[in-house]
């Protein structure tokens, strides 16, 4: 296949894509707002935000955002299927519903047989998708059986099978090949993916014993693996395990970057330490709340004038659940598959954030977990100055960084 083709065949699969990413700002404004009003601190500050209303409108509010979060890699796979299918799109994108479901019910049975998923004790990496436990191939997944079911539909939606099953013609053979050729797909992932899965624990060793480095590897990662569902191998190990610090703090011994965290907010005269709040997603604070809003902005800027209106909208509706609460995949899907070398350099550009912070020991996090980067930098930013957040760093990297991405986006 020549270059052009690749290039082409990119952009396409970018277009059929912008179906299932037009969506995610809702539901990321839905889960941010929900989270950001739910927020603990904030409710100390504010105490009638913890009414039962309150509480169960936000609640509402982050699941019914969640419903699409959560779900992406089928979505994914469905719209794919459809855009791509010459003909009787419908049966395509039931087909690539069938097929993700097969793909997940095969590898997931399989693993579980072979004692690989204990359903009592699920592993980083193992979760219960749509029902199966499975592994999480994230999007990757939902994008290889998107193109599967296309090609299998394009190719054999006119079939003619002999009379005594012609009960299979045309497009009522698409979700029969579909079940029996995900059912193989499954098979293999099961093999293909549980290596590298090992490997990425590995990695998590070589993160917490290089420092400046390991920051720097441990932020290019997160970002780099989020389309392939690998990114919580990174960070999920740090958060909850000895690898994220072993530390007494109030005279609790407290393992895991989060707890360790969570306890020094909580106790007079502790003090933040970089060590372990480098795993809690400093360096997203700087690039969700300044880097990807400058793309956002370089995008508005580059597109042409008939779409000005259309790009704007979606870009303000992206940039709020990503400043507010670090949902930055509206953004980072617009051009992963546009423009997969941006994303590459993104990833890069994020390892970096995470390696600045840590040598000037900014100790704000911002993830989804603690508010978001808005609501971290307001709750364990400022009024944590006095546990050594060291926020004021937040000026200077995040004007490096809105302009680092807008002229890097332009």
């Amino acid at each position: 296949m020549t270059k052009e083709k690749i290039l082409e065949s990119f952009q396409k699969l970018g277009k059929v894509l912008m179906a299932p990413v037009l969506i995610l700002p809702i539901s990321g404004i839905l889960v941010g707002v929900g989270s950001a009003f739910s927020n603990p601190n904030l409710i100390k500050s504010v105490p009638f935000l913890g009414s039962t209303f309150f509480v169960y409108l936000f609640s509402l509010m982050k699941d019914a955002g969640n419903v699409v979060i959560n779900n992406i890699p089928v979505i994914f796979a469905i719209s794919i299927a459809y855009g791509f299918a010459k003909s009787e799109k419908g049966t395509a994108a039931l087909a690539s519903f069938l097929g993700y479901m097969t793909l997940n019910t095969v590898m997931g049975s399989f693993l579980v047989l072979k004692g690989t998923i204990d359903p009592d004790n699920l592993l980083t990496g193992q979760r219960s998708i749509l029902g199966v436990l499975t592994l999480d191939t994230g999007v990757f997944g939902g994008i290889i059986i998107g193109l599967l079911v296309s090609y299998l539909h394009n190719k054999y939606y006119k079939i003619e099978l002999p009379s005594v099953i012609s009960i299979f013609n045309g497009t009522r053979f698409i979700p029969a090949i579909t079940i029996i050729v995900s059912s193989f797909v499954g098979l293999i992932m099961a093999f293909v993916f549980p290596p590298i899965q090992n490997a990425l624990g590995a990695m998590s060793e070589f993160i917490v014993s290089t420092g400046s480095l390991g920051s720097f590897v441990y932020g290019t990662l997160e970002r780099l693996l989020l389309p392939f569902g690998l990114h919580h191998f990174i960070y999920l190990p740090f958060f909850f395990a000895s690898l994220g610090g072993v530390e007494e703090i109030g005279g609790q011994v407290v393992e895991g970057a989060v707890n360790i965290y969570n306890a020094i907010l909580n106790t007079p005269g502790a003090n933040f330490d970089i060590s372990v709040s480098r795993f809690l997603m400093n360096g997203k604070v700087i690039f969700a709340m300044f880097g990807l809003p400058g793309a956002a902005l370089a995008m508005y800027k580059t597109a042409l004038p008939a779409n000005k209106k259309k790009v704007a909208s979606l870009m303000i509706a992206a940039v709020i659940p990503c400043a507010l609460m670090g949902i930055s995949e509206p953004l980072e899907y617009s051009f992963l598959f546009v423009a997969p070398m941006l994303f590459g350099i993104h990833a890069i550009l994020s390892g970096v954030a995470y390696l600045l912070t840590y040598i000037v020991s900014f100790n704000v996090v911002g993830s989804a977990s603690f508010g978001g980067p808005f609501m971290s930098l307001i709750f364990n930013g400022i009024m944590g100055a006095d546990k050594g957040s060291n926020w004021l760093w937040v000026i200077p990297l995040g004007a490096l960084y809105f302009c680092l991405y807008y002229f890097t986006k332009t």
